[in-house]
């Protein structure tokens, strides 16, 4: 009997590797799973990638993008937009005339702003505080992301929960990143692959060996009892 009545799980450094491939060992235990519950990604990046991942995957279609900033619930739904990517937009275009800034996907999000990882993450933050306040930056391994401290992965959680009927504490979640830590510390059961931050192994309810789609698999375990 599955532990849990519904898994998020994070996308890249977790189901794909931090070239954004995705690591073929775990792809079929997750179609078995998603026999059983719904498997659900919750990633920093955008909505098109994680719906094309889901689809690859054969996994659910509901997805949490752009870390909490928008919700797609099913093939077809109409996005939920949290946060404001307006101001994460004009705090960048004034950190950009100070610093060498490469963004991301400039077109294809609509909560925050993704950067290329090309400086440090502790200069950035203090500037845009200085900014906006009501902004933060997260470093996702893949990118530092510019958005809106009141939203992350959980507080999407808490929304999805409410639409697909399950309560928030009987979900489990796996990932390896600081911005999955709200998610882990939220739900029921989460779980941290052994590639996670050190950050992210301090607040999960377990941390797996395997490393990736490996660690992936360890997880299902933990949840297949």
């Amino acid at each position: 009997m599955i532990r849990a009545k519904a898994l998020a799980i994070d996308l890249d450094g977790t189901i794909a590797f931090k070239d954004s491939s995705l690591d073929p060992v775990c792809i079929e235990p997750l179609r078995s799973l998603v026999k059983e519950i719904p498997v659900i990604i919750a990633t920093g990046n955008t909505v098109c990638y994680a719906m094309s991942a889901a689809v690859l995957l054969g996994i659910d279609r509901t997805v949490v993008a752009e870390n909490g900033g928008v919700i797609r619930v099913g093939r077809d739904g109409i996005d939920i937009v949290n946060g404001s990517g307006e101001r994460c937009r004009r705090a960048y275009g004034i950190l950009q005339r100070e610093m060498e800034l490469e963004p991301l996907d400039w077109n294809l999000r609509k909560s925050d702003v993704a950067l290329r990882r090309n400086i440090p993450a502790d200069e950035l933050s203090k500037r845009l505080a200085e900014i906006d306040p009501l902004l933060e930056v997260v470093d996702s391994g893949l990118a530092l992301h510019i958005k809106d401290r009141r939203i992350n992965k959980a507080e999407a959680l808490k929304t999805l929960a409410e639409i697909v009927e399950i309560d928030l504490s009987d979900f489990a979640a796996i990932g390896d990143s600081n911005n999955d830590i709200e998610m882990l510390k939220e739900v029921g059961i989460g779980i941290a692959v052994g590639n996670a931050s050190e950050s992210l192994k301090k607040v999960a309810t377990y941390v797996v060996e395997g490393v990736y789609g490996k660690g992936v698999i360890d997880a299902i375990g933990i949840l297949k009892g």
